[in-house]
Formats: C-alpha cells, sequence, structure tokens
C-alpha cells in the first residue's frame, strides 16, 4: 500500500464537527498500486456517525454518538479516535470480498438475461 496516513489525519482534522453532523461525508482514498479504496465517513444530525467502503457490497459500521449532551467537537474527536481507525480496517478488509459477490452478482445478472 502506498498510502500516507498523515493526508487522511490531515483530511480528518480539518473538518468541522458542527458540519459533519450536519451530513457532511469525508470521502478518505486508500491508494493501492493498482487501485483507490474511498472510505466514507459520515455524520447526520441525529448524532449517527456511518464508516463504509465506496464499492458495491460494502459493509458499514454505524455508531450513534450523545451530540445532543456531549456536543459536536467532542463527539467528532471521540469518531475519529474510536471509530475511524477500526472502521478503515473493516473497508480494507471487506473490499476483496465484496469484490467478489460483486462479480458473482453480475455473472448471475448477465445468465438471466
Amino acid at each position: 500500500m502506498n498510502y500516507n496516513f498523515q493526508q487522511a489525519i490531515k483530511l480528518v482534522t480539518d473538518v468541522d464537527p458542527i458540519e459533519f453532523f450536519n451530513g457532511e461525508t469525508v470521502n478518505i482514498d486508500m491508494g493501492f498500486d493498482d487501485k483507490t479504496i474511498t472510505i466514507l465517513f459520515s455524520g447526520s444530525p441525529d448524532g449517527t456517525v456511518t464508516i463504509k467502503g465506496k464499492f458495491p457490497r460494502a459493509s458499514f459500521i454505524s455508531a450513534k454518538l450523545p451530540v445532543e449532551e456531549y456536543g459536536c467537537e467532542v463527539c467528532y474527536e471521540e469518531a475519529c479516535k474510536q471509530m475511524l481507525p477500526q472502521g478503515i480496517m473493516m473497508v480494507l478488509k471487506d473490499y476483496p470480498e465484496a469484490k467478489e459477490k460483486h462479480k458473482k452478482d453480475l455473472e448471475e445478472a448477465e445468465l438471466l438475461n
């Protein structure tokens, strides 16, 4: 993998937590020699944070954080520290399996036509 994790850190630290919890999605591109896998890191006004791959059949994780109680800044920081590393690893491990499932979906659709 030829990815600079400093770029991802800068990307997430430049995000305004209030905008994040108002629906902003951060696209984190993980570059490999032959492809780029994009990880979507998004928030919603109710405090839900979701991390998923931007590819067919991608798995996702999500959690509802107490933004009303602790505020956007604290919840965003915790999401970056606790959820994001786990989410990135999940997406990277999920990609080969999701790619195979999608390939089979396409093959089955081809057979039906």
